[in-house]
């Protein structure tokens, strides 16, 4: 990067001098670290997983300033959302506080383990959060041979599809919450109903099926939404 300092030579100076002087001394190192950007994510194509409950995201969000009430319980302010690569089906769990967050994620994987022995989780994307680097869910996928990958700091797109799913289904919640006039404590329990319509309605990359249908859950009861 050229040095913003002034040369009154330049007009005349020679061409190849001139390179030279590019290469190995108009260096300014304030510009490069000041006026850099970073990479953009558009252009970027992932891999997708090619069987289902191989590649699963993980992502949390909260704290919220309104504590919820979910199934019998008060006190919920973090969400934890799972998404399987695959078909895009999701899991939520409502939860108190962080520190619920590994337990919950360590008895979602032995449920798919146990009930799908022939389609076992391999890898697991999340944040860097050090609920997932370190103690019980660390050690958890290590003893079962789950691959752990974590996003960069300040790089939501890297794990983007929890990211996204966090903004959806709050506001489908609000909505929720707004349409049937219910009071803000019960957002966990529009959240939990939120997430199991979006299971259930067609998106533009797996139309015209479902996320419940993709994953062979089979193709979905809506008698009772009616």
């Amino acid at each position: 990067m050229i040095s913003h300092r002034k040369l009154r030579d330049i007009p005349t100076i020679d061409p190849a001098r001139l390179r030279r002087l590019l290469d190995n001394e108009l260096i300014c190192t304030a510009c490069m670290q000041n006026k850099k950007t970073r990479m953009t994510y558009k252009t970027l194509t992932g891999s997708r997983a090619t069987s289902r409950f191989h590649t699963l995201h993980a992502d949390s969000k909260g704290p919220f300033t309104q504590g919820g009430y979910f199934d019998g319980r008060p006190g919920i302010k973090h969400i934890l959302v799972v998404i399987d690569d695959y078909s895009s089906y999701k899991w939520i769990f409502n939860l108190r506080n962080v520190s619920e967050i590994p337990a919950a994620f360590v008895k979602l994987l032995r449920q798919l383990s146990r009930q799908f022995p022939d389609d076992p989780t391999k890898l697991v994307r999340t944040d860097g959060h050090a609920i997932f680097r370190h103690g019980t869910f660390k050690n958890y996928c290590e003893t079962t041979g789950i691959q752990q990958q974590f996003s960069n700091r300040y790089s939501q797109e890297e794990n983007g599809g929890p990211e996204r799913y966090n903004r959806t289904i709050m506001e489908v919640t609000r909505c929720l919450l707004d349409t049937a006039s219910f009071p803000d404590y019960l957002w966990p329990e529009a959240a939990d109903h939120a997430n199991y319509l979006l299971n259930r309605i067609s998106t533009r990359r797996l139309a015209p099926k479902s996320p419940h249908e993709v994953v062979n859950f089979g193709v979905p009861d809506l008698s009772t939404l009616l």
